[in-house]
C-alpha cells in the first residue's frame, strides 16, 4: 500500500488458482483427493481458493500490533522511545493473577527503553503499556486507527475485525490486545493502521480503483483518494518510524534487511487459535523510513519448514524478498551506506526463449530461475519448453543474485 494516497500497489493470497479454469482442483493434494471427494467438500475448497484473505479473511497479527500500543504510549506521553532503563523485563508480568511470559522468559531482557523493547519484541513492557494506557483510551486509538470497522476498500467480501466489547475488557484482556494477541483483524485493516504511521500520523481509505474510463467516449472520471483524520501527531509517527529501523537494522527483523534502503518493520508470532499447535507468522515494512512510499505486510499461515515458525525467521526473509525487488521497480533511490555494493544488473527478455536458452541468459547476468508453474510438468523435458510469461519484465534493474521467475507453456520453440 502507498501511505500517502491509500493505493494497493499489489494484493495476492497463495494457494491461488487459474481463472480461466475456476471449478478445477487448486493444489496437488486437492488434485489427488478430488475423485473421491463429496460435492459439498469441494465446493468448500473451491470457494476457499476464490477467498480473497487480505480483505475476507482474519488473522491474529502478534506482536506486529506492538506498533499500536506503542504508538498509543508515545502520543499519550507515558514513554519516550530512548530512555535507558524505563522497562525492565523480568521475564514475564503477573496480571490479575494471571502470570503472562515473555516469549524470551528462559533469558529476560532485563532494563530496556521503548526502542530496545520493541526491538526485542518483549510482552511484559508492551502489557504493562496497555495498562497504563487504559481500556477506554486504548479503545479509541483502534477506533481512529480503523481497526473498529472495515477499511471501505472498493472491493466486494471485507470482512471485520474480532474484538471485544470494550465493556467486557479486563485487566487480562487488555494485556493480550497490547501484544497483539486473542483477537482478529483482517490483513487490509492492520496494513492500513501501519500505513496511518507511514504516513505521518494521518488515516487514509485503501483503494484499488484510481480512475474510471468510458471505453466508448473516453470520458475519465478521477477517484479521489480518501483522507480520515489525524491519529497520531507527526513526532509520534516520525519516533516509530524509528524505532521499526532499528528493528531491522539490529533486532527481530534484521532478516527483512536490503542493502542502501532505509527499511522499518516489525515481525509476529501468534496462534492459529487456542491449543492448535499452529501459527500464524507476518512481517510489517516500511520503506524508506525517512520518507515512506510504501507498507507491506507478510502473513503466512502455520509454516511448518525448517525455519520454525516464529517470524523473524520466516516472515521477514520474505518481505525483505519483496522488497529487494519492489524499491527498484519503483525507482526509489538508495539512501544507506554501504559496505559492499551489489551490482545492479539488467533483467533480460526471456519470453518465447526455450527453458534452457533462458537459464543461460540469466545466468550471464548473474542471475538465479524460477520456473513458477514447473510442478506442472512433471516427469517431463521441459529444456525445450517456451517461456510464456516473465517476472520481473525486461528491463528492470534487480540486484544481483535475485531470482526472476517464469511461467512456461508446452510446446517447443
Amino acid at each position: 500500500m502507498n501511505p500517502k494516497n491509500g493505493d494497493i500497489l499489489a494484493l495476492a493470497s497463495y494457494p491461488s488458482y487459474n481463472l480461466n479454469q475456476p471449478y478445477e482442483p487448486n493444489t496437488e493434494e486437492l488434485k489427488q483427493n478430488w475423485g473421491s471427494m463429496l460435492q459439498e467438500d469441494k465446493t468448500k475448497a473451491l470457494q476457499g481458493a476464490w477467498r480473497n484473505k487480505a480483505i475476507a479473511d482474519t488473522y491474529e497479527p502478534g506482536s506486529t500490533f506492538k506498533l499500536i500500543t506503542a504508538s498509543a504510549a508515545l502520543e499519550e506521553g507515558i514513554a519516550t522511545t530512548d530512555k535507558e532503563g524505563q522497562f525492565c523485563c523480568t521475564g514475564g508480568i503477573e496480571i490479575a493473577g494471571v502470570r503472562i511470559k515473555c516469549w524470551r522468559y528462559y533469558r529476560p531482557h532485563g532494563s530496556e527503553s521503548l526502542r530496545q523493547a520493541l526491538m526485542n519484541s518483549c510482552n511484559p513492557v508492551f502489557i504493562g503499556l496497555g495498562q497504563k494506557i487504559g481500556v477506554s483510551k486504548y479503545y479509541e486509538y483502534l477506533r481512529k486507527f480503523g481497526l473498529l470497522e472495515k477499511t471501505k476498500i472498493d472491493l466486494p467480501g471485507e470482512a471485520n475485525s474480532i474484538f471485544l466489547k470494550e465493556a467486557k475488557v479486563g485487566p487480562v484482556e487488555l494485556a493480550t490486545i497490547s501484544f497483539g494477541q486473542r483477537f482478529e483483524v483482517t490483513p487490509i485493516q492492520m496494513v492500513t493502521a501501519v500505513s496511518t504511521i507511514a504516513n505521518g500520523g494521518i488515516h487514509v481509505q485503501p483503494r484499488v480503483v484510481k480512475a474510471i474510463v468510458d471505453s466508448q467516449t473516453g470520458e475519465r472520471k478521477e477517484i479521489q483518494p480518501i483522507q480520515k483524520e489525524r491519529v497520531i501527531e507527526e513526532k509520534t509517527a516520525q519516533d516509530v518510524l524509528s524505532m521499526m529501523k532499528s528493528v531491522v537494522d539490529e533486532g527481530t527483523g534484521k532478516n527483512a534487511q536490503v542493502k542502501g534502503y532505509a527499511i522499518g518493520g516489525k515481525t509476529g508470532t501468534s496462534e492459529d487459535g487456542v491449543n492448535t499447535n499452529k501459527y500464524v507468522t507476518s512481517f510489517m515494512g516500511v520503506a524508506p523510513t525517512q520518507d515512506p512510499e510504501l507498507v507491506i505486510l507478510v502473513v503466512l499461515y502455520n509454516p511448518t519448514g525448517e525455519g520454525g515458525h516464529q517470524g523473524g525467521g520466516v516472515a521477514a526473509p520474505v518481505g525483505g524478498q519483496v522488497l529487494s525487488e519492489v524499491l527498484p521497480y519503483l525507482n526509489l533511490a538508495k539512501t544507506e551506506a554501504t559496505d559492499e555494493e551489489v551490482q545492479e544488473v539488467e533483467v533480460p527478455n526471456l519470453e518465447k526463449m526455450t527453458v534452457k536458452e533462458a537459464k543461460e541468459a540469466v545466468k550471464q547476468k548473474g542471475l538465479l530461475l524460477t520456473i513458477e508453474n514447473e510442478a506442472d510438468f512433471a516427469g517431463v523435458n521441459i529444456a525445450e519448453y517456451v517461456v510464456r510469461e516473465q517476472f520481473p519484465k525486461p528491463g528492470i534493474k534487480i540486484l544481483a543474485g535475485k531470482s526472476v521467475r517464469i511461467q512456461i507453456e508446452e510446446g517447443k520453440k
